[in-house]
């Protein structure tokens, strides 16, 4: 099938998302025509000048203050967006809701149903819940909603549309049945993260990524050494986004730091992990191995407040070049730590 994945703006503007370049990967390897369009780092290359600030303030692209504020600017964008999709005229069109970009995106769907009617929408993405998906498709703007990491759900579904077979119901997916009631799909199994394919970013310009208060981590290439969290704090939704905790082998996130390194000239990465010492020895194996090739890379994500990152551990990771961690301190009260579950002694 030729498949076209569409983001929206708004996202980040420092690097690109992870989500898409996943999904694409997967595809591909299924012997699928893929295209990714980063139509948020588009837009933002374009008119950052006229409205660079709502990039940062995501209440923008809201119903209402986004009428007011950016639909003169961002409309005429989606309306090209559209018709640059419709005139390559593809079997199935896939949309990445990062939460920020819900809004928009649904006036992009919208415009492309209208242009090439005949043409499978999908969606999922960070954004994507089971309510939203429930009502996209219930709306017949999506013929299908990816919940959960999508992969899997991605290339089955595309499987099953190559086929002909609109009307089955993929695991892992909100979809009309053949009776064209809206279900949801049974439950997907996580995917075991070290036999996906790393994720493709031949179609994303990096050199639009201009700016990141990361330590000159601008255009830096994301990664994912793990899925999940290994805590359950009370005002987050990692858990309900993942699963559960998983993890890479810490060989096989090196292999993919060479072959991007290799591919595209990366040497900046940021770990979007929840956590990057989620498991503290595959953090440390990662970090020997890093070594290993002698210092070629910079890094950093998030990390939790732990007693084993010791000076030791912190030595071998700033040789390994880790630039910066970033961690959540909430607050400085033990009892409000105890009550978010935070599981840390306040010092």
């Amino acid at each position: 099938m030729k498949i076209h994945l569409v983001m929206a703006p708004a996202w980040d503007n420092a690097f690109p998302s992870v989500g898409a370049p996943y999904i694409v990967a997967s595809l591909k390897a299924a012997g699928h025509d893929v295209r990714l369009l980063d139509g948020n780092i588009d837009a933002w290359s374009r008119f950052k000048g006229r409205i660079g600030l709502a990039w940062s303030r995501w209440e923008a692209w809201e119903p209402g203050l986004y009428e007011k504020h950016l639909a003169a600017v961002i409309d005429p964008y989606l309306e090209e967006l559209a018709t640059e999709v419709a005139n390559a005229r593809p079997d199935a069109v896939g949309f990445a809701l990062m939460g920020t970009n819900n809004y928009p995106t649904r006036l992009l769907v919208r415009r492309i149903r209208q242009l090439l009617p005949d043409a499978k929408t999908f969606g999922g993405g960070h954004g994507m819940t089971r309510e939203l998906g429930q009502q996209l498709v219930t709306e017949n703007l999506l013929d299908a909603a990816v919940l959960g990491e999508g992969e899997l759900t991605a290339t089955e579904l595309m499987d099953c549309w190559q086929r002909g077979d609109s009307t089955r119901v993929v695991a892992g997916t909100v979809q009309r049945d053949q009776d064209g009631e809206v279900r949801f799909g049974e439950p997907r199994l996580a995917a075991k993260l070290d036999e996906l394919p790393p994720p493709d970013f031949s179609d994303i310009p990096f050199e639009k990524f201009e700016y990141s208060s990361l330590y000159g981590m601008t255009g830096a290439f994301p990664i994912v050494a793990s899925r999940g969290c290994v805590l359950r704090c009370t005002f987050c939704s990692e858990h309900a986004m993942w699963a559960k905790y998983r993890f890479r082998s810490a060989e096989n996130v090196m292999q993919e730091l060479r072959d991007q390194t290799r591919r595209y000239g990366a040497s900046e990465f940021i770990f979007m992990d929840s956590l990057v010492n989620g498991n503290h020895r595959q953090l440390i194996e990662l970090t020997r191995l890093m070594n290993e090739d002698a210092g070629e890379y910079k890094w950093g994500g998030q990390a939790r407040l732990d007693k084993r990152l010791d000076d030791a551990v912190l030595r071998d990771m700033a040789k390994s070049g880790c630039q910066f961690l970033i961690f959540g301190f909430e607050s400085g009260s033990q009892r409000v730590v105890d009550a978010m579950d935070k599981h840390f002694q306040v010092p």
